[in-house]
């Protein structure tokens, strides 16, 4: 089962039954990071620039989620999606959080600072 011509999602739902919109979403669900790496590579994947940029926004995302196997995971299919080694996308995981942190340190000195 797939959309039609011109069909999005929201329009599929309301002229479906919901068994058939389940059906549709069980088969079709993409996960949420392959599918924002496959989409900027496509838009960035000409301009060095734009394509380093959206490597930086995918990484920023995975940095976000909890699990450390989850990220790993990630990473490797990021690498594999964007053509890229893995070491530079844990590299610039590593110095992402090593800017988060600095951020963070200066903002609690910043707060305790207002505090006395």
């Amino acid at each position: 089962m797939y959309l039609s011509e011109g069909e999005d999602p929201d329009s599929f739902a309301k002229t479906n039954i919901l068994e058939e919109l389940t059906h549709y979403l069980n088969e079709n669900a993409k996960d949420f990071i392959q599918f924002k790496a496959s989409v900027l590579y496509e838009e960035s994947k000409n301009d060095p620039i734009k394509k380093a940029e959206t490597i930086r926004d995918i990484i920023n995302s995975i940095s976000k989620i909890p699990d450390r196997i989850k990220k790993e995971i990630y990473i490797q299919e990021c690498a594999r999606i964007m053509d890229i080694r893995e070491e530079v996308l844990f590299s610039t995981r590593h110095k992402l959080i090593i800017k988060k942190l600095r951020v963070h340190q200066k903002r609690r000195k910043i707060s305790q600072k207002h505090l006395m």
